[in-house]
């Protein structure tokens, strides 16, 4: 049997990737790569990634519209945003649950890889802790209390999705994780030891590719937040070169550098727009 969702649309329709589909509900959902049993045919993971790899995707003008709605929030509230591009390749929802193993997070509506604003936030204050070599109380009033429960009180800055300024490039990738069964051992009786022995497993996962431009916006959130945008400013330039953004940092993934051409040309752009 195959998924209702296939049953009750045209095959033909569904069966290949097309341009105006929402890239992130067709990757999530509509994956076909199934044979007897459930099983995924051969190569079926890195057919599915690829089905998604040739072009650009995103509605240029969907994602111009959103740009539009949220820089004139972020404009009214006070705050700033900035461009900056992706040095090599970004991932991030690889914990995700999907079929191929390793997920990816898409914008639910724009259907576009972006991050969350809570891990844009996450990012920076972790950087902040980490290497800043900032006070406590200082990280305290700019991003809030630190675990639930703590305290009702919020931080002094608001932390936006990070958003893709035009139609995205991805590329596949390839993980090879040596020592599979000694990393699934908890579902095996057999107690087994890490060692060259075993065959390495390539598992193919997606990535943003590098010189994609994205927009990181913060605003404050009251009068006493927008002494804080400047020394923001700066450390989102710091945390995104150093330290880095989504999945896999540890090997060079997710860094990002300022993109200065982007963003005069956004500036000209919304004020076109306005």
């Amino acid at each position: 049997m195959i998924p209702l969702y296939q049953e009750v649309h045209n095959i033909k329709l569904w069966g290949k990737y097309q341009k105006n589909f929402n890239t992130g509900l067709w990757y999530d959902k509509f994956f076909h790569q199934w044979k007897d049993g459930w099983t995924i045919a051969e190569d079926g993971k890195k057919a599915w990634i690829q089905s998604v790899t040739n072009g650009d995707i995103g509605d240029p003008s969907l994602i111009q519209e959103a740009l539009t709605r949220l820089l004139s929030l972020v404009t009214t509230l006070g705050g700033s945003y900035m461009c900056y591009k992706t040095q090599w390749r970004f991932v991030t929802g690889l914990g995700r649950k999907h079929p191929i193993e390793n997920g990816f997070v898409w914008h639910h509506t724009l259907g576009v890889p972006y991050l969350p604003g809570s891990s844009f936030k996450g990012l920076i204050r972790s950087w902040a802790d980490e290497w800043g070599e900032i006070d406590s109380e200082e990280i305290e009033k700019i991003f809030g209390p630190k675990g639930k429960g703590k305290s009702d009180k919020v931080g002094s800055i608001i932390f936006f999705d990070v958003l893709p300024i035009k139609a995205i490039k991805l590329e596949a990738d390839v993980m090879t994780p040596h020592y599979s069964p000694y990393y699934l051992q908890e579902k095996s009786k057999i107690e087994k030891t890490p060692g060259d022995w075993y065959d390495p497993v390539p598992i193919p996962f997606l990535t943003v590719a590098s010189d994609q431009t994205f927009v990181f916006a913060i605003a404050p959130r009251g009068k006493e937040g927008k002494e804080d945008i400047v020394k923001l400013q700066e450390w989102i330039k710091e945390a995104l070169s150093w330290a880095g953004a989504g999945a896999k940092t540890a090997v060079g993934y997710g860094r990002f550098e300022p993109d200065e051409r982007a963003q005069r040309e956004l500036i000209q752009s919304l004020k076109r727009e306005g």
